[in-house]
């Protein structure tokens, strides 16, 4: 799912210096939400998941996309990152996980 996600849609990363090793990325989901959004432990809190975001909504609104994504209510950093850049919640989306039970 990742490599075809990654070879048929946008996607946006950030390369290590040295080893030119992704550090940083965020991916687009066949439905054109932004999503997989993940900074190495070691790279964290320099910005580059900002950077990611901000640069992904550029280009998705410039080609004419929706610019949105989920996120699970737990994860408390992402929504803040996500709120401070300018989105806001759109209460009509409230998601529901179900869990298969073999019969």
């Amino acid at each position: 799912m990742i490599r075809n996600m990654i070879r048929h849609y946008p996607s946006c990363c950030v390369l290590d210096a040295e080893s030119q090793q992704p550090i940083a990325w965020v991916l687009i989901y066949p439905s054109c939400a932004m999503g997989m959004l993940y900074t190495l432990q070691e790279h964290r809190g320099q910005g580059l998941a900002k950077a990611l975001v901000s640069s992904m909504s550029r280009r998705l609104y410039a080609q004419g996309y929706p610019v949105y994504c989920f996120i699970e209510e737990e994860n408390t950093l992402s929504y803040s990152l996500f709120t401070n850049l300018g989105f806001t919640e759109d209460p009509q989306y409230r998601a529901a996980w179900f869990d298969f039970n073999s019969l």
